[in-house]
């Protein structure tokens, strides 16, 4: 049986880092009787200082026969430890989630290569090289990429990329003789289509799962609103780390007459997603980009019909009357879409919503990644 070191920033009982926590727990469900998984992650959540409640630090936890996990506590979380733990077993695979993490990517990375043991590595850039990641925080992302290509260290690892468009980030980035494979995410079937009401013609019920910072482009939503000419209801459920740009979009709300159109809610566990999603007429997110985008899937698995830019996999939506991928340069496009999904009977919106489910069905269907990521961790 082969062996797993997975390492990532946030692991459950976490939820606030959304997708990637996602990825990693449906990939140790998944294949925890197939591998020998050792899961190294920090203590608490995004944003925390506290750790999780029932957490033991800084030990090794069986979660499953040949499944383990430690949680590195703030302090623990150093080179030190990182290097005991690296070498301390032998690892078929070395698993990495993130790009720019210091403790959970580069340092393990640098160590291993280091060591002159060359494990194989396998690194998932969780769709931080698109062009909207790379343009928060722009310089300082472009000196560590150009340190990691001056290292050549992009030519000593596998990226996996979970779709095209994120192969094409990649090769943009490190060049078209980098080792790529591309495998989507493990996702949950569709459970079975439920009718949802449209009571009023003119009241939308909109949701946006996210965080609130720049690359979700929560400022851009509250100005689509803000010049939308119908009555809306939309609830933001995301973390607000990002402490400058949310009150940005505090003033933004407060200065713009939307308080009684836009509230932010308190992030959830995905737990609770769906019955937010179930409640919902549209879901909404005009991001900068998206590596997969989990909370849109999991909107058109629910038969919400979805709002999005087109920096995400989720394209040619409106021809399957799944919902709709409009470049942000159209701003008036977003709104003439909002307008009109405010202007839909119960008729008009069941076709809506039944070609969103069909949407995400069929996706389910047609892209089951089980032997990829087999072939790939043999």
């Amino acid at each position: 049986m082969k062996s797993i070191l997975i390492l990532s920033d946030w692991y459950i009982p976490g939820y606030k880092a959304g997708g990637p926590i996602r990825s990693c727990s449906a990939f140790v469900d998944k294949f925890r009787n197939n591998f020998k998984i050792s899961i190294v992650t920090s203590d608490r959540d995004l944003g925390e200082n506290i750790p999780y409640k029932n957490i033991t630090s800084d030990k090794w936890i069986n979660l499953y026969t040949d499944t383990k996990i430690i949680y590195l506590s703030k302090g623990r979380a150093n080179f030190r430890s990182i290097k005991q733990i690296i070498s301390y077993e032998t690892y078929d695979f070395i698993y990495l989630n993130s790009m720019y993490s210091y403790y959970f990517s580069i340092l393990p990375l640098i160590l291993v290569l280091l060591s002159g043991n060359f494990k194989k590595i396998v690194l998932a850039p969780r769709g931080m090289l698109s062009k909207g990641s790379l343009s928060i925080k722009f310089w300082k992302k472009k000196l560590f990429i150009s340190l990691f290509r001056f290292l050549r260290l992009h030519s000593k690892i596998i990226f996996h990329a979970t779709n095209i468009k994120e192969k094409h980030d990649i090769e943009r980035v490190f060049g078209f003789m980098t080792k790529i494979v591309q495998i989507n995410n493990i996702i949950d079937k569709p459970s079975e289509k439920a009718i949802k009401n449209k009571e009023e013609k003119s009241i939308i019920n909109m949701v946006s799962v996210t965080r609130v910072s720049p690359v979700k482009n929560i400022l851009y939503l509250l100005e689509l609103i803000k010049n939308s000419h119908c009555e809306i209801k939309l609830s933001i459920y995301g973390s607000t780390n990002d402490i400058s740009y949310y009150n940005k979009c505090l003033s933004y709300l407060n200065n713009n007459g939307l308080k009684d159109r836009v509230s932010f809610q308190e992030e959830v566990p995905h737990k609770e997603i769906k019955s937010i999603l179930a409640r919902a007429h549209f879901f909404i997110l005009p991001s900068l980009g998206e590596n997969f985008g989990y909370a849109i899937y999991e909107s058109m698995a629910s038969g919400t019909p979805v709002i999005i830019s087109d920096k995400t996999p989720w394209r040619e939506l409106e021809e399957r009357k799944a919902g709709w991928d409009i470049p942000l340069e159209q701003k008036n496009n977003f709104v003439e879409v909002i307008n009109k999904c405010a202007a839909m009977d119960q008729e008009e919106y069941n076709e809506w919503s039944l070609g969103a489910y069909n949407y995400a069905k069929e996706y389910y269907e047609k892209n089951d990644p089980t032997r990829a990521y087999l072939e790939l961790f043999s």
